[in-house]
Order: C-alpha cells, then sequence, then structure tokens
C-alpha cells in the first residue's frame, strides 16, 4: 500500500497585481541587487508571510526589500479552480528610480 500523495498543483500560482519597489533614495548601496524572496500568500490575495530566499546581502538592503514584499498585492493562486493559501517567490531589485 502506498501512501497518499497530494498531486494538487496550483493553476495558475499567486500573481502579483501591484508592486511598489523598494525606495532607493537612502540605499545607494543596494543599487543593482536582486534579493529573491518567498511569499504566503493567502486566499484572498494577502501576504502572510515573508521569508528572505537569498543572503549574503547587507542587512538593510534585505529588510528594505522584506518591506517591499510585504506591500505587494497578488491575486491569489488556485487549486482545482478554488483560490488557496500557497507560496510563491519574487525577485526584488533594487533600481534607480526613474523621475
Amino acid at each position: 500500500r502506498s501512501p497518499a500523495v497530494d498531486t494538487a498543483t496550483p493553476e495558475p500560482p499567486p500573481r502579483p497585481v501591484e508592486i511598489t519597489w523598494p525606495q532607493t533614495e537612502k540605499l545607494g548601496h543596494c543599487l543593482g541587487l536582486e534579493i529573491d524572496i518567498r511569499i504566503r500568500v493567502g486566499r484572498k490575495g494577502e501576504v502572510l508571510r515573508v521569508e528572505p530566499v537569498s543572503s549574503g546581502y547587507p542587512a538593510d538592503c534585505t529588510q528594505a526589500a522584506i518591506n517591499a514584499a510585504q506591500r505587494i498585492r497578488f491575486r491569489p493562486g488556485t487549486v482545482d479552480g478554488n483560490a488557496e493559501a500557497m507560496w510563491t517567490q519574487i525577485r526584488i531589485e533594487f533600481r534607480r528610480q526613474r523621475r
């Protein structure tokens, strides 16, 4: 007898609908960095939890990426047509602000 395996896959996974990128005026040393962040997205598209995936970056750059990730608005992921809480990953890029 084999154990039950959950074969449900997200279709589609959570998708950002609005991203506020980090303000770089005070984080000039972060420019050019790309920090990967894991985000637990709830059934209503809300951010439930944020964790850095990338390591070795200055702490203030990582915290700015976490803060930016917490402000992202998502369209929730679905399984079998039903919205479900699930993890997704996004890359936060530190770029010069366009004027």
